[in-house]
């Protein structure tokens, strides 16, 4: 099971003492760690103890060598370590899924979430009350009043579901970004522990950089799969699965899901059959299912925004089936490799190289791969150069998509919500850099979730693989006109020649335009009469526009009405939890302070 965990800290030693009690019963925690106006709830056996007093580590952790083994107890001296430096020494020498509690003599908690973000942690004030969790619906409790939707942060999120950083969809609640520390002072103090460029090796120190990739995506996959006695691998025929698969391959229980869409495309059947049959895998097929669909099923209550998990509903009974009444197991993915891995589809890596030391007498050949990759010519990749050098250097998370939104909604920006420290460069990052880290970013903080209790792992994601990945110049990914590319020649030897071949990837596009083809009626009634409509957040004339024969022909339309549906099942769902929701205001947020790259940022 994945970590869960709820934790109450105020002033008021009795009133914390009396909502955890309330917090305990209703959703079935235990107390790990009490202290006097601070206690500490979970249902989880994952708990790495630091000391009698000392505090613990909820999730599963490994330590940093060849083997990447599972650590169920720290000694006294590296547990000395992890306290006295308020964390660093954990992610230093240790990684994992995990969220930490170390206590301070004479001083704050600190809580310290892994670079990889696996376990989710928000945080709340409310009435001299804080709380944090990793779960949203143990917000929800007698006693406390669970927080409600914010109009203002929604609306940014809707545009651009990377902007929000530590402020999410929910008034009041923040969340602690992935390799982040939190101090639980008066005002809570947010600073960075964990940073992608310190992993950033000069363009003339790779070598041998690739050959330890490739074992350290072994390591990593076999230590997550090593931790559960069954696993549930959902396995397209991609590159990202397909190395999972022959990264975990000896484990004695692994069950491969082929998820079936009705187009073409998404009919991914022959290269899923080609990996499970490599490595002699059970593969099982489970066509989407337009009938598991509840358009009033929330399928992201347990974290602070909509995640896009609607679809999600048509799955997962299938992988429910496979992991069954296995108390241990857990439902492994491949996201977030094409972001780890650096597939960028632009001439961004010819910048990079053109700008780095030493290496512009290869060029030439990288703006060959580059126009291999993206079909480009050499005049329209080179125009598209010169372009973005007149363009800024901000990292690529600024997009905005205001599709179906109304005008109010849109005039609230993100102009003052400020980055995570990582996503601050240095000054002489390359732009091809800063969009490698800003979709490992991505990748990273999108909100996880359990599946009937069980973990969702994506092992691609983990700090190792992240760590070493970032230390390959980015021309290295597009070379020979290649996605992946070295990725791909780590494990050529391993993998079917069709999956080494493909360069195309089937998704449930068709489902999702039969979804809303066969809902519209339904979807029509929830969107133009809804909160989000009421609230202003959406062009109730638009959406009705994109719901017609000629919308929902449209490529970007199915895609935004299944996000709208998923937003306004989120929004009522918290409505429903809270009586004093405020009405939409469109003003840009309020934001807290932060101080530059590095430096501690102040909650208030």
């Amino acid at each position: 099971m994945r970590a869960r965990f709820l934790a109450l800290q105020g002033r008021d030693h009795a009133a914390v003492a009396r909502h955890s009690a309330s917090a305990a019963r209703h959703h079935g925690l235990v107390a790990i760690l009490e202290t006097p106006g601070f206690v500490l709830l979970t249902d989880s056996d994952d708990i790495v103890p630091l000391g009698a007093e000392d505090g613990v580590i909820l999730g599963r952790v490994f330590k940093k060598s060849e083997s990447s083994e599972r650590i169920h107890a720290i000694d006294n001296a590296p547990a000395a370590a992890i306290v006295a430096s308020r964390g660093s020494y954990l992610i230093e020498r240790y990684w994992g899924g995990y969220v930490a509690f170390i206590a301070r003599p004479s001083g704050p908690w600190q809580v310290v979430r892994d670079p990889s973000g696996e376990v989710d942690c928000c945080y709340w004030s409310r009435d001299d009350l804080c709380l944090l969790a990793s779960d949203m619906a143990l917000a929800d409790f007698p006693g406390v009043e669970a927080p409600a939707p914010d109009w203002d942060a929604l609306a940014l999120y809707l545009q651009n579901p990377s902007a929000l950083e530590r402020r999410t969809a929910l008034e009041h609640v923040g969340e602690l970004v992935a390799g982040e520390r939190l101090s639980l002072t008066r005002p809570l103090a947010v600073e960075p522990l964990w940073s992608p460029w310190d992993h950033i090796s000069a363009p003339n120190a790779e070598n041998g950089q690739i050959e330890r990739l490739g074992a350290t995506i072994a390591t990593s996959c076999r230590a997550w799969s090593d931790s559960f006695d069954r696993i549930c691998l959902r396995l397209s025929g991609g590159l990202d699965s397909s190395v999972i698969a022959a990264c975990i391959d000896e484990h004695e229980d692994v069950r491969c899901l082929n998820l079936l869409s009705p187009s073409p495309s998404g009919d991914e059947r022959r290269f899923a059959k080609a990996v499970a049959d490599r490595f002699g895998l059970s593969l099982h097929v489970h066509s989407f299912d337009l009938a598991a669909i509840d358009l009033e099923q929330v399928g992201s209550t347990s974290v602070a925004r909509p995640v896009g998990r609607l679809i999600g509903q048509a799955s997962d009974s299938a992988v429910l089936d496979l992991l069954g009444d296995c108390a241990n197991a857990a439902s492994f993915n491949g996201e977030g490799g094409d972001n780890v891995f650096c597939f960028l589809q632009s001439p961004l890596p010819l910048m990079d190289r053109l700008g780095g030391r030493g290496h512009r007498a290869g060029a030439f050949s990288t703006w060959r791969d580059v126009r291999q990759l993206t079909q480009t010519s050499m005049a329209r990749s080179g125009l598209w150069m010169i372009r973005r050098l007149l363009r800024d250097r901000s990292p690529s998370i600024s997009a905005r998509h205001t599709d179906l939104l109304s005008g109010d909604a849109v005039c609230v920006r993100g102009d003052e919500i400020s980055l995570p420290s990582w996503l601050l460069p240095p000054r002489d990052a390359s732009r091809a850099r800063i969009a490698h880290v800003a979709a490992i970013y991505r990748a990273q903080a999108r909100g996880r979730q359990q599946l009937g209790g069980h973990s969702v792992v994506s092992p691609l994601v983990s700090q190792p693989i992240v760590e070493a990945a970032l230390r390959i110049p980015t021309w290295r990914w597009c070379e020979g006109g290649i996605d992946r590319a070295p990725v791909r020649t780590i494990f050529a030897d391993c993998l079917p020649p069709s999956i080494m071949k493909r360069r195309w990837k089937g998704g449930p596009d068709g489902f999702c335009i039969a979804l809303v083809s066969a809902r519209r009626d339904e979807l029509r009634a929830r969107l133009l009469d809804g909160c989000l409509a009421d609230a202003g957040l959406i062009d109730r004339e638009a959406v009705a526009v994109a719901l017609s024969d000629a919308g929902i022909s449209r490529a970007d339309h199915y895609l935004r009405i299944l996000e709208l549906a998923e937003a306004e099942a989120w929004a009522r769902h918290w409505l429903g939890r809270n009586s004093s929701s405020r009405p939409f205001a469109a003003v840009a947020p309020a934001t807290p302070s932060t101080g530059p790259d590095r430096h501690p940022a102040r909650l208030e």
